[in-house]
């Protein structure tokens, strides 16, 4: 027996994934319920339980030296929902890479984020590289509009990174082009007799609305299950790089265009580049053809916009 030692505080503290780096550094994530867990070496929001569903509880990880009798660093991560850390892979550098799943709006992200806010559901998965000595190198929320969990991580030799987990009525989890399931959007040039595909670079299959600028009709905005999606080329191809105004962001109302559920758009006819987008957290707005969304919800009084009109001859009047 080379060393064996308890890890806890007060409440309940489970270990779930454990990792050793080339050094003998040992590496362990689980979650905790002990607002007294030991913490090492960090300051801040990870040296300190934010609690969380029922009984709170925070992911953790721990960096122990090889003789296992001292923490190099060890930390909470999380926020004020439920949060576990169900993997942790180490490298050479002595980096830690976790995987795990997260219900908090406020989990620790950094601003290089992949999907920096939580996309709805029951919970969304995460991934977090975290340094030698307990800093924060990067962190994501990654999921859809559906419940997602990581389970297992792993490192190739150029130190990518493979996550496996699950995920529950979402057919809004990021994929890449060529990894959607059968269905989705398709097109047709000859009034309806054939239809093929027209997927490329849409990161969901499940699409609610499509516009057609009437000015511009190869311009074509299709509401989908992870956010709006823009195609200059008659749908050929989506671009869904598109932005929140910065007051949508700070309301937590960001996720809703970005990479959540759009159910309606309309557009002004007299004014192609102005659009409304009917969201489950109300209706935003663009002024430039959809590059840029702002929040438009005054004495609005119902979240959900499942459709909207336009009024062709007076476009400020909008139902």
């Amino acid at each position: 027996l080379v060393y064996s030692t308890f890890l806890g505080g007060n409440g309940l503290d489970v270990g779930v994934g454990i990792a050793v780096d080339p050094t003998g550094n040992t590496y362990v994530a689980g979650y905790t319920q002990s607002s007294n867990f030991p913490t090492a070496n960090v300051t801040g929001r990870f040296a300190s339980y934010s609690g969380g569903y029922q009984s709170g509880d925070d992911a953790f990880v721990t960096k122990l030296g090889p003789a296992g009798t001292n923490l190099i660093y060890s930390m909470f991560l999380g926020g004020t929902n439920w949060d576990w850390a169900n993997d942790v892979a180490a490298d050479a550098a002595g980096l830690a890479y976790l995987t795990g799943f997260s219900s908090s709006t406020n989990f620790p992200v950094t601003a290089n984020a992949l999907q920096p806010w939580l996309a709805g559901g029951g919970a969304d998965a995460f991934v977090t590289v975290v340094g030698p000595s307990g800093t924060l190198i990067n962190s994501t929320y990654l999921g859809g509009v559906g419940t997602n969990e990581g389970y297992r991580i792993a490192l190739d030799a150029d130190s990518n990174i493979y996550v496996t987990g699950v995920t529950v009525g979402d057919s809004a989890f990021p994929t890449t082009v060529g990894g959607l399931n059968p269905g989705g959007l398709f097109r047709s040039g000859n009034g309806g007799t054939l239809w093929t595909p027209a997927n490329a670079g849409l990161q969901s299959v499940l699409v609610f609305s499509l516009a057609i600028d009437p000015a511009t009709p190869a311009r074509v905005y299709a509401g989908t299950a992870r956010g709006i999606a823009r195609s200059t080329d008659g749908g050929l191809s989506w671009n869904t790089s598109l932005s929140v105004a910065p007051m949508a962001r700070l309301s937590n109302l960001g996720p809703t265009i970005a990479i959540g559920l759009v159910l309606s758009i309309a557009i002004d006819p007299l004014t192609p580049t102005t659009l409304y987008a009917g969201t489950g957290q109300g209706v935003f707005k663009s002024l430039d053809g959809g590059a840029n969304w702002f929040l438009n919800n005054t004495n609005l009084n119902t979240a959900s916009t499942r459709a909207l009109v336009v009024d062709p001859i007076n476009p400020a009047i909008l139902y």
